[in-house]
């Protein structure tokens, strides 16, 4: 199923972009968008602040229905955001399954990306030269 996903992804950013500097450079970006979604997603569940959640949900529907078409994910999305005025374990334990799913789809863009030419998080984490 991540093969699919995978594949899936590469492939409407092959559309998108027509050389694979341009293809790394907006996985990149879109990586670093969900990225910073999940997390505040995450953060934003921890301290019940639906307003966040929701802002945060909306744009990574955008970047995934854009870059990263994943149904899954998207209908899992979907329900927590339909659910967001209530709150209980059960919008949670949603909550916190859509998080893992965005986690997987880190991990496919992540392997699309090495398969473009390294690991972009690898040169986030080196100096910069002077």
């Amino acid at each position: 199923m991540a093969k699919h996903h995978q594949a899936s992804g590469t492939l409407c950013v092959q559309w998108l972009c027509p050389g694979p500097a341009q293809q790394r450079a907006l996985l990149e970006l879109a990586l670093r968008c969900l990225r910073d979604d999940r997390l505040e997603i995450r953060r934003a569940l921890r301290q019940r602040d639906n307003a966040t959640v929701r802002e945060r949900l909306h744009r990574a529907k955008g970047a995934i229905c854009t870059l990263w078409p994943d149904p899954e994910t998207l209908a899992r999305l979907e329900a927590v955001h339909r659910q967001l005025p209530r709150r209980g374990s059960q919008l949670w334990s949603q909550a916190a399954a859509l998080e893992s799913r965005l986690l997987q789809l880190e991990q496919a863009m992540l392997a699309s990306l090495d398969a473009l030419g390294g690991d972009p998080m690898a040169q986030e984490q080196q100096p910069a030269p002077p």
